[in-house]
């Protein structure tokens, strides 16, 4: 939270932070809801978190980490996680930061319904976090 108050100006998330949308599809209300999930069972300490939110139609899935300010790293001195989302959830969400790679094409495929929130939490349980390894290089003396 200190990055965010010192940042707070600055219109980038912080480091190792991914962000994805959706769109809830309504006929009648909208609604606004919230699902705040943790680090995924089976990856260790929880370092991060996810949270999902909705304003109106337009869902926010949000992946953040902890992060050691001086060089970004995680606590551990690891490089940052990166999230990667169940294949269910493909047609649902456009990622949008950090910047693609690709167009993002709006609305995507699929909207989600109300009665999908419990589906969605279950599904970002079942997520996967990869990090990245730097290769180390020897110097050899000879």
């Amino acid at each position: 939270m200190r990055w965010v108050y010192v940042n707070q100006d600055d219109p980038i998330p912080p480091p190792g932070t991914q962000i994805w949308m959706a769109y809830v599809d309504v006929t009648t209300a909208l609604p606004a809801w919230s699902i705040v999930g943790s680090w995924p069972e089976g990856h260790g300490n929880a370092e991060g978190y996810i949270s999902t939110f909705s304003l109106g139609c337009v869902v926010f899935l949000a992946f953040g980490q902890d992060f050691r300010e001086s060089d970004h790293l995680a606590p551990d001195g690891r490089a940052l996680a990166r999230l990667e989302l169940p294949a269910r959830l493909g047609g649902y969400v456009v990622p949008i930061w950090p910047d693609p790679d690709e167009l993002i094409v709006w609305p995507p495929s699929f909207g989600l319904a109300m009665d999908d929130r419990t589906e969605v939490a279950n599904l970002l349980s079942t997520a996967k976090i990869r990090r990245s390894y730097r290769a180390r290089t020897h110097r050899i003396d000879g």
